[in-house]
């Protein structure tokens, strides 16, 4: 939702009210997770081998929670919150379609 309606990410904005509407469309191509129980640990471990500032205990947090999932690779405008973080690749959406592009 943030992409979408930020016009630093995006050419054509859409209106909150647009973006929540679309909702189903998104969710439609991708699989959503959620925190398991292990999640903390998993966060309080990478904690440990990270320097990490405050403000990036977010990404960690998301990091754990992909992690716990089985996904260790990530797709965000963000990619470089996540350099450094062990088993997580990150990248963006322009080195998805790039990929994407390649292999058809």
């Amino acid at each position: 939702m943030a992409v979408v309606t930020d016009s630093r990410r995006v050419k054509k904005t859409l209106s909150l009210r647009e973006a929540v509407a679309n909702i189903d469309i998104y969710a439609a191509s991708l699989t959503v997770i959620f925190p398991k129980v292990t999640t903390v640990a998993t966060l309080r471990e990478l904690s440990k081998e990270e320097d990490t500032p405050r403000r990036m205990i977010f990404d960690l947090y998301l990091a754990a929670t992909a992690l716990d999932n089985g996904i260790t690779r990530i797709c965000t405008w963000n990619f470089t919150d996540f350099v450094g973080i062990r088993h997580i690749e990150a990248v963006s959406p322009e080195q998805i379609l790039v990929n994407i592009a390649r292999e058809g």
